[in-house]
């Protein structure tokens, strides 16, 4: 008998020939790569040195509203630079990762969303919001976040396949709730990646997706170069601000030639902006009526 099996990795395939036919199965992925004592030890260090220094950043960090003091970022950065490197000297060895998703939060409600490094993903109008990223902070309070962060820009740089893989199976296991939100901490590193965020929203039609980027031009190419992105997929550019010579606030310009909806920031100096949804601060809210991001209109957020 001929046994045909979906799977491209030749020790999966005979691990299900073998469970067939009533030989031993074969040792692959997690199993294969089990780690061994001196393995934990070294992970577990590795952990406790971020955490350690996390910690002590922290410490020295300004609140968010005044903005961090450039020796806590580099901190941050060198830290994410350092656990993202370990990660791909795993995926080098062949070891399985799991890429961290999650299932919501308060604020977003039951939608399954993934995480990039801030910073690193982030592209170059990260320089106008580095100051006061709320993922660093989050990624100061809580070193595992910094962690997980590190782990799934790892998977998505150096083993996509496998990134985007576990991410369809999560959505293919979901029974309710059909959102998904790209990139709570983190943007589109590159354009293959937007690609394949465009694939799997074509794929999963009964599911929304959206996303807030700055990554403005590498939108803009996708665009021209393959037209109108799917109706499932809402993709919000996001504005921020800065001030002139004269102290007055003003938006940092960016391309928009096909007119995405913008996600803005409104300090409390600011009039409110017209013909825009504001935020209500709960995405259970849009996505019952359909309106603010999910509905693809321009939004705005006090700031806070």
């Amino acid at each position: 008998m001929n046994i045909i099996v979906n799977v491209n990795d030749n020790k999966r395939r005979q691990h299900l020939e073998n469970i067939i036919t009533g030989k031993k199965p074969v040792l692959f992925s997690r199993l294969e790569n089990k780690p061994t004592n001196d393995k934990r030890k070294e992970d577990k260090a590795m952990k406790s040195t971020i955490k350690s220094t996390i910690k002590k950043a922290a410490k020295k960090a300004k609140s968010i509203a005044q903005g961090f003091k450039t020796e806590t970022l580099k901190k941050v950065i060198s830290l994410l630079k350092a656990a993202i490197n370990h990660y791909k000297a795993e995926i080098e060895k062949g070891s399985f990762l799991k890429v961290s998703i999650s299932t919501g939060n308060v604020k977003i409600g039951h939608v399954m969303n993934v995480s990039l490094s801030p910073v690193l993903t982030c592209g170059p109008m990260c320089k106008f919001c580095i100051r006061i990223c709320y993922d660093i902070k989050a990624c100061l309070q809580y070193p595992n976040v910094l962690l997980a962060r590190a782990r799934n820009t790892a998977l998505a740089l150096y083993n996509r396949a496998e990134y985007f893989n576990q991410i369809e199976k999560a959505i293919q296991r979901r029974k309710a709730n059909f959102y998904f939100r790209w990139h709570v901490g983190g943007d589109i590193p590159d354009y293959d990646y937007f690609d394949n965020m465009v694939r799997i929203a074509k794929t999963y039609k009964h599911f929304i997706f959206w996303t807030y980027t700055k990554q403005y031009s590498l939108v803009n190419k996708w665009i021209k170069e393959n037209g109108n992105l799917p109706d499932n997929l809402c993709v919000m550019f996001s504005e921020w601000k800065t001030k002139d010579e004269n102290g007055n606030i003003i938006a940092v310009p960016f391309p928009n030639p096909y007119k995405m909806p913008v996600f803005a920031v409104r300090f409390a100096e600011e009039e409110k902006p017209a013909n825009t949804f504001k935020c209500p601060g709960n995405c259970n809210i849009c996505k019952e009526h359909k309106t603010g991001c999910i509905g693809k209109q321009n939004t705005y957020a006090d700031a806070h």
